[in-house]
């Protein structure tokens, strides 16, 4: 089993106007249902995890007006969201046992297949697909983060384990930003998204309303998910590159 110890700090380091792209609110709109705890997104639909009423929406991504919705496998405790191309949504239940990650059919929420989440402890929260490009294009392997654990790990599409991150950072949900090779995600404890890549912090910034719930990114824009009824369009440009500092920091910068 590998395992992977985030240990690195991150700091920002002036770039020009470019560095303050990161993070720019490009938009808003309110989560559908006002509760979100998980966000995934196609080509044409935002998909929000409605917790509370164990239901998955589908959404115009621009206004957030629900086009369609279909129950969450494991109801209430549904949370997490990652969309593969083909018509694919993953979808966790990672709150109460058995801890199961599913396959489901992106337009009525039928399943197709479903496999146990590995080594799982309460809140397994967050999805991810790791592709090559928008809309879940080119999906390998899934993200799954651990909440109650403090790390990421990598699986295939067919629940084998490769790998995880110990990240000392209790994300509600992850993104895959596929530009930058970035795991972006969020916590319910701090206003802030940080990036990671591997076994590194390299970069994070601020986000409005304080906590975040649900992420997904697409297009070089973030959706964010928080606690105050909202859901933010937020500017993640690249290419990210980064440059080792002294005393063992991350300087990230936007080029």
């Amino acid at each position: 089993m590998r395992k992977w110890v985030l240990t690195a700090a991150c700091v920002f380091v002036a770039a020009g106007t470019a560095l303050g792209e990161l993070g720019w609110i490009v938009g808003s709109f309110p989560i559908p249902g006002r509760y979100c705890a998980g966000l995934a997104r196609s080509n044409d639909v935002l998909f929000s995890c409605n917790h509370a009423l164990g239901i998955i929406y589908r959404c115009n991504y621009l206004n957030g007006s629900i086009t369609g919705s279909f129950p969450a496998s494991g109801g209430v405790t549904a949370s997490g969201l990652a969309y593969q191309s083909g018509g694919y949504l993953w979808q966790n239940r990672g709150i109460g046992r058995p801890y199961t990650i599913y396959k489901k059919n992106a337009l009525n929420g039928s399943v197709y297949s479903s496999y146990m989440i590995p080594k799982a402890y309460d809140y397994t929260t967050g999805t991810a697909p790791l592709a090559t490009g928008d809309g879940g294009e080119g999906t390998s392997q899934i993200f799954v983060s651990n909440y109650d654990e403090k790390s990421v790990t990598r699986m295939t599409t067919t629940g084998s384990y490769i790998d995880k991150w110990i990240i000392g950072i209790p994300f509600s949900d992850v993104a895959y930003d596929w530009r930058n090779e970035v795991v972006w995600g969020g916590s319910p404890f701090s206003p802030v998204v940080y990036g990671v890549k591997v076994h590194q912090l390299i970069a994070s910034f601020a986000v409005p309303g304080g906590k975040v719930y649900g992420i997904t990114y697409h297009g070089q824009y973030l959706w964010l998910a928080g606690d105050v009824g909202y859901i933010y369009r937020i500017h993640c440009p690249g290419p990210l590159a980064v440059r080792p500092a002294s005393m063992g920091k991350i300087k990230a910068m936007y080029q």
